[in-house]
Formats: structure tokens, sequence, C-alpha cells
């Protein structure tokens, strides 16, 4: 729907029409291919009608997201996440967060198209 670019912080706004889903590595490649790199990406996601898959992880469209350090409770409306994977982050922090993965809803996955995403609310 639109960009906002800030110069000052080197970061991006991007907000997308109603409705639409999302591919984030493909935005990851497109900073990456005009010669930058992420070092933080945030989403503000609706959570409305998500399916539960497991106790950290929830699906939404064709994306699950298994969530780190969260704390229990429903996610309905509109969250910021953090994503925790490799490329969407620093590399210092990456390695900081080595055990991104442990414990992760991969192996109940139905579909192994999905993408799956590490994130923290």
């Amino acid at each position: 729907d639109q960009v906002e670019a800030n110069i000052k912080n080197s970061s991006f706004e991007i907000s997308f029409k109603e409705g639409m889903m999302v591919d984030m590595d493909m935005l990851k490649g497109k900073v990456e291919g005009a010669g930058f790199f992420v070092a933080r990406f945030l989403a503000t996601v609706n959570f409305n009608s998500v399916k539960k898959l497991g106790e950290n992880c929830v699906v939404l469209g064709n994306t699950a997201f298994h969530f780190r350090n969260a704390k229990d409770r429903v996610l309905n409306g509109e969250k910021i996440i953090r994503l925790l994977d490799k490329g969407f982050v620093s590399s210092k922090e990456y390695k900081k967060n080595g055990d991104v993965t442990k414990g992760d809803c991969s192996k109940q996955l139905d579909d192994k198209e999905m993408k799956l995403y590490h994130v923290t609310i």
C-alpha cells in the first residue's frame, strides 16, 4: 500500500492493503537485493481467528509463528512481533539467541511447505 523511509535511522515502514498475505522472506530479499541488510524486522500481525498449534505456536494463513519466551495468553487483534531467525536480526543477536529453534513446532506442521518463523512479542 505504501512505503515510508526514515533516512536518519535507516528504517522503512511498509504498509499493506488489508487482507494481503505478506511474504517476509521476499521483503528481506528485496532489502538485501538493494544492497542493505536487515538488522531488525518488526511486523504488526492481526491474530484474529488463529489456529493454535501446540503451546507456543500459531498458524496464520500459510505461516506458522513459534513464540519464544511467550507468556500464556490469547492472541487476539493486532500484535507487534519481532522475527528472530537468521537474516531478520543482526549476526550478533542471532548468535546470542542461537537456541531460537529449541523446542519449536516444526514437527507439528501438517504442511511441510508452510513457512515457520521464530518470533517474540
